[in-house]
């Protein structure tokens, strides 16, 4: 197995508002479930003469602009 190094952990919000904003009411097991968090780990080759800040950037924005598709 590699060797991983953690370079950067940062919470990534939509890029804009979700289109629906109605308030839904909560059924009584959605208020006594636990909520259930799945950490992602995603493993990219890092490209010849680029920096990393660089790449770093790129990949927030395009998770960004991902998590607004829902």
């Amino acid at each position: 197995m590699a060797a991983t190094t953690v370079v950067s952990r940062k919470i990534i919000k939509p890029s804009s508002p979700t289109p629906s904003l109605r308030n839904f009411n909560l059924t009584l097991m959605d208020n006594t479930n636990i909520p259930h968090y799945i950490p992602i780990a995603s493993f990219y080759s890092i490209p010849k003469n680029c920096d990393i800040n660089q790449i770093l950037d790129i990949l927030e924005n395009s998770l960004s602009k991902l998590c607004r598709l829902q």
